[in-house]
């Protein structure tokens, strides 16, 4: 069992892992509707099977923070959407959520985050996160509570989110951290006469 499963249900950890069922239009036209420089980017790639994947994916980061996996998921509103702005025909998408293999696929997802001006999780990242984190866990100490606001953090921050597990992982390290805090702060005034 991971850890992210033993905060979260397997429902909470379905969603956080893929599309979901349907997106509202108010969220297509916020986060999927392509600017005019992205539609530019968009169709300077070569064919339309590539063009359509990338501009879901583009779309797809603003709006969850990641991209998912398994694109076969992406809701039928969101491609149609997409298909519109770049002059592809929607069922060019089911192209490429099957058939582009897992090389072409980190390329082109490397440069949506690119594009988009996000950044991976790297080593850096993850320093300011785990602080971040332990300042919030000398607030509370609820790990669900924690969870979401470094889902929050990480978008606000422009940085895709990383595995489950592992962001899990950093809360953890980020409790026992703050839990470490406090002792070392109420250490000098629990002495042997208060204590008793």
């Amino acid at each position: 069992m991971n850890v992210a499963n033993k905060v979260l249900s397997d429902d909470e950890l379905e969603q956080l892992s893929s599309w979901p069922a349907e997106v509202a239009r108010s969220d297509l036209v916020a986060y999927f509707t392509l600017s005019v420089e992205d539609r530019r980017w968009v169709r300077s790639h070569r064919g339309a099977v590539e063009r359509i994947g990338l501009a879901v994916q583009l779309g797809g980061l603003a709006f969850l923070g990641f991209v998912p996996d398994d694109l076969t998921g992406t809701p039928g509103e969101v491609v149609a959407w997409v298909a519109g702005q770049v002059s592809v025909a929607a069922a060019t998408f089911n192209r490429y959520a099957t058939g582009v293999d897992g090389r072409t696929r980190r390329r082109h997802l490397a440069a949506v985050v690119e594009r988009a001006g996000w950044r991976v999780c790297g080593p850096g990242e993850w320093k300011v996160l785990g602080d971040w984190l332990t300042v919030r866990a000398l607030e509370h100490d609820t790990p669900s509570v924690l969870f979401r606001q470094a889902l929050n953090q990480l978008r606000a921050d422009r940085v895709v989110r990383p595995g489950l597990d592992r962001l899990m992982r950093a809360v953890a390290t980020a409790r026992v951290t703050a839990q470490d805090e406090i002792r070392r702060r109420l250490d000098p005034e629990l002495s042997a006469r208060r204590c008793e």
